[in-house]
């Protein structure tokens, strides 16, 4: 876990830097999904279970059952894997689709677009997590725009044949999937499970 903030961290505050050592590493899609994708939703799982029994004991528990307990919490916790595991999976497949290819002339490959979404998505993930336990963080939403900066710092590692002129819009592009297909996958959830 250390490891993964550190990186974050770097990756926050040294984009260039730390995307040129990301691009000399020689992880797999497997590697960069056990080693940050799955811890970090096991954070934010924790976060939101932790979040739900904070909720819990604000009410009166004459009211609530443990059965009623139970069954917010599984809610959450389908909801929580299914943003972050489908919602990661699903923009990497669309950025390595043929929507990208169009849009820019340029189809990078699936281990690329993994890279990509993978550290780009812990941004997303860590502001979650800070946002679940502390509603007064909600505000920390607004700090996703600088998914763009980090992204287009990391173009030129990541995706080396992408025209330079393309950098700004493609930053933009990838920022927008990777931010809207977890929140997609966590309402569309929310939506199905709502009874």
């Amino acid at each position: 876990m250390k490891q993964i903030f550190q990186r974050l961290y770097r990756l926050v505050r040294f984009p260039q830097r730390e995307w040129r050592r990301i691009a000399e590493e020689k992880t797999s899609i497997s590697d960069l999904r056990n080693t940050y994708i799955l811890p970090l939703m096991e954070m934010v799982i924790i976060a939101t279970l932790i979040s739900n029994i904070i909720g819990f004991t604000k009410d009166a528990y004459d009211t609530i059952t443990w059965e009623h307990i139970l069954k917010i919490c599984s809610k959450e916790i389908v909801t929580c894997i299914s943003a972050i595991f489908i919602g990661f999976h699903l923009a990497v497949l669309i950025l390595n689709s043929k929507l990208t290819s169009k849009l820019f002339h340029d189809r990078p490959d699936y281990t690329s677009c993994a890279r990509l979404a993978t550290h780009t998505l812990s941004f997303y993930i860590f502001i979650k997590i800070l946002a679940t336990l502390f509603s007064l963080f909600a505000f920390l939403y607004v700090a996703l725009l600088y998914l763009i900066y980090i992204i287009w710092y990391g173009i030129p590692y990541v995706f080396p044949s992408l025209e330079k002129e393309k950098y700004t819009k493609f930053s933009l592009y990838a920022a927008f999937i990777i931010c809207i297909t977890p929140v997609a996958m966590e309402n569309l959830m929310k939506f199905i499970m709502k009874n």
